[in-house]
């Protein structure tokens, strides 16, 4: 079938063309424009940045410098790295998992979106010139290495199912860039009159933490979905971060060390639920309501800790449910992208390609069904064998795009010629199989007929009208037949139909010698 040229039904048994979009063809009729709204203004707000020019490179540096802004005043409101490093910088993740959204050559902008913010901030909280300089340098050199590490040295360049792809990203983003990046900006720390040893793990972990968290939420927003899938989101990842909003709190009596653990159960459901977006919303969620609980004071594990290495604990805690969730996520994602994949495979194995029926291995599987059904409920079973007759010369005459035209329609006819429990198969070629189960010769004679009658109506395909009749065999067992000998049956059936003038049915008669078939 040619591309623009569409079949459709004008009428019982009547086909005529009509040319369409792709919209029309599924919504029945041409396509009206499309309402502007927030979504189409993203979207091109998004092409601009990634395929524009200038333009598009000052709307990155706008967008990204403005989130990384709020962002990092967010944790400089809850401390100070300057002096201890952070406990959790959500903007490393921002940044890197930025870069790995844009091809290369719009890097430049975003590395130039991150230093203004980086510069902006530092001066808003009045860090000196010294300070200033290390940070903005380890926040610019830090998603660059883990972004170009990502891309040039795995195989799956930031996706996070499978979980090797996790494994490969936590490797290089997670780990190898923090550790540079940390280096960098404790320098700055050290001179402002940190201590190196103290600041450099929290600093490490505080990045490895935002990268974690953040990023995860950019990456898996390009693999798509549905809306309703993500309206489905909502409630599991509200319901997990509401959770830690009274676990993550310094309760009296030591409560404080077991409340955490309560925020397991819901992430576990939310990953396994929600996949990798949704795990990496809750645990974003998670996070910044630790960043809370330590600007105001609160945060957990103070009962067991002395002050100042309860935030060093609140890290491990978020590390160790961070990684678990996006793991468990990662993995049923990929088991599930397997099981589907694996549906697909079953599903091709057992259809037409061309017309989506059944093939000739689920013909074989569903006539024992048949078959045990009649022997069981004692009603016959009957057999169709429909061939077109003369298709040769549609496709010498008209083409084979023609042809291919013809057998969906002759598919999609004989559909409509039959009940909803019986069978329509493709088992090759121009030849067809219908099962008729405990059907009467009445409701068979019905069925046949309206299948010759249907097939032989004209199609009408790219401005040319075909025709094409059918030759129908039929044999009729109480299902003590094997399929071999019923296959048989129906073929002789056939040879008969096709012998005494095509364009008609005849039966299987057992008395009947067979006769010689002419060809087509």
């Amino acid at each position: 079938m040619s591309p623009n040229t569409h079949l459709s039904e004008s009428g019982r048994g009547t086909w005529a063309p009509r040319v369409s979009s792709r919209a029309e063809d599924r919504e029945g009729g041409p396509p009206a424009p499309a309402p502007a709204s927030a979504a189409s203004t993203w979207d091109r707000a998004r092409d601009e940045i990634v395929r524009g020019g200038h333009r598009g490179g000052l709307l990155l540096v706008a967008i990204l410098g403005l989130g990384y802004l709020a962002l990092a005043q967010f944790v400089l409101w809850t401390n100070d790295p300057a002096q201890v490093g952070m406990n959790f910088w959500p903007a490393a993740g921002l940044t890197l998992g930025t870069l790995l959204l844009l091809p290369t050559r719009r890097w430049a902008w975003a590395l130039a979106a991150i230093a203004l913010a980086e510069i902006t901030s530092d001066v808003i909280k009045g860090h000196p010139a010294s300070v200033l300089i290390w940070l903005t340098i380890a926040d610019t050199t830090e998603p660059l290495i883990g972004a170009t590490l990502v891309r040039g040295f795995t195989r799956h360049r930031g996706a996070l199912v499978p979980v090797r792809g996790l494994v490969e990203f936590v490797a290089f983003a997670v780990i190898a860039a923090p550790i540079a990046g940390s280096a960098l900006g404790t320098i700055g720390t050290t001179m402002a009159g940190g201590d190196f040893l103290e600041s450099w793990p929290r600093f490490f972990v505080g990045d490895a933490l935002g990268v974690l968290v953040v990023a995860p939420v950019i990456l898996s927003a390009r693999a798509g979905r549905g809306r309703r899938a993500v309206r489905g989101d909502v409630l599991p990842v509200a319901a997990t971060i509401a959770v830690s909003v009274f676990a993550l709190h310094a309760w009296p009596g030591g409560w404080d060390t077991v409340t955490p653990y309560l925020v397991i159960p819901p992430l576990t459901w939310v990953a396994l639920h929600s996949g990798v977006r949704g795990a990496s919303w809750a645990v974003l969620g998670i996070g910044q309501v630790a960043n809370l609980a330590v600007a105001t004071g609160t945060e957990p594990f103070v009962a067991t800790s002395d002050t100042g290495y309860t935030v060093t604990l609140l890290q491990a805690y978020l590390a160790i449910a961070a990684s678990s969730a996006l793991v468990l996520a990662s993995a049923a994602s990929e088991l599930s992208d397997r099981d589907a994949l694996e549906e697909a495979l079953r599903l091709q194995a057992l259809h037409d390609p061309l017309t989506g029926l059944p093939n000739r291995i689920q013909l074989l599987q569903r006539l024992n069904d048949f078959l045990a059904g009649a022997r069981e409920r004692g009603v016959p079973v009957a057999m169709c064998v429909v061939d077109l007759d003369s298709f040769k010369h549609v496709n010498d005459s008209y083409g084979h795009p023609a042809g291919d035209a013809m057998l969906v329609a002759s598919a999609r006819r004989l559909q409509e010629s039959v009940r909803e429990t019986d069978l329509v198969a493709r088992i090759g070629g121009d030849e067809f199989v219908v099962l008729l189960g405990g059907a009467d010769d009445s409701s068979i004679d019905a069925i046949t007929r309206r299948i010759v009658d249907r097939i032989s109506a004209p199609l009408v395909f790219d401005g040319a009208e075909m025709h094409t009749t059918v030759s129908v065999g039929v044999a009729i067992t109480d299902g003590s037949a094997t399929p071999d000998a019923l296959f048989r049956d129906a073929d002789s059936a056939l040879y008969r139909a096709k012998s005494l003038g095509r364009n008609q049915v005849a039966r299987f008669d057992s008395g009947e010698a067979p006769l010689p078939v002419a060809a087509d």
